[in-house]
């Protein structure tokens, strides 16, 4: 599962319109959505019962702390005109 959502980011990088970035971020968010879905499902087979508190604190700061970071790291790279992002203004 994480190969497949790993590939389709591949065309995201590689497209040359935004018709074709709006799927490949479609067909993203279709593939990962059961695997975020089934988080807590997947901590408790992996995880013993006094080792889950500190597994899904990991998983949920994770989360928040990825949610605050994107949008200043792609402001960053918003500001920065050698990287040469496409679709970034």
């Amino acid at each position: 599962m994480l190969l497949l959502i790993s590939v389709l980011f591949i065309p995201q990088a590689l497209c040359q319109s935004i018709e074709t970035m709006l799927i490949c971020r479609f067909l993203g968010g279709v593939a990962s959505s059961a695997g975020a879905g089934m988080v807590g499902g997947t901590i408790a087979d992996l995880f013993e019962t006094k080792d889950r508190g500190r597994a899904m604190t990991t998983f949920g700061v994770a989360a928040v702390v990825g949610m605050g970071l994107g949008p200043l790291v792609a402001g960053f790279i918003y500001t920065n005109p050698h990287l040469g992002w496409r679709y970034s203004r």
